[in-house]
């Protein structure tokens, strides 16, 4: 009876995780990124992993959650990186948010805040907030 119950739950467990792994090719979405001095108008995101082909959003830092979007660029799905961010250094801030921004708008095309929203996985927000020395 116990071996029974055993095999029933390790079967259970292998169809969670085959229906995970369908579902998101078992990338959990993050963002990885460093304190670094602006150089030619460009920051670089160490690793940027998404579930989807979706945008790398940089937002400024207002009171502690993110303020507007000061750059942004296409990443694939997968693991993507040292990403190259193009950014308005004149509106940068000390602190800087790198974000996951889903494509959900028009394909190919930044439409926030209409349609391509921050991504969130289990309930957070997929973001770092980074110096910008």
């Amino acid at each position: 009876m116990n071996k029974k119950i055993i095999l029933i739950l390790v079967v259970a467990l292998f169809v969670v995780l085959v229906i995970f792994l369908a579902f998101n090719g078992g990338v959990v979405p993050k963002v990885l990124v460093s304190d670094q001095l602006i150089q030619n108008n460009q920051i670089v995101i160490a690793q940027v992993d998404a579930v989807a082909p979706s945008w790398l959003v940089i937002q400024t830092e207002t009171n502690g959650v993110p303020g507007p979007v000061i750059g942004y660029t296409k990443i694939k799905k997968g693991t993507n990186k040292n990403v190259s961010v193009k950014i308005d250094t004149e509106k940068s801030t000390p602190k800087l948010f790198a974000m996951i921004h889903e494509d959900v708008g028009e394909k190919d095309k930044f439409d926030f805040p209409n349609n391509d929203m921050p991504l969130y996985y289990k309930g957070e927000m997929i973001s770092k907030l980074f110096v910008n020395r």
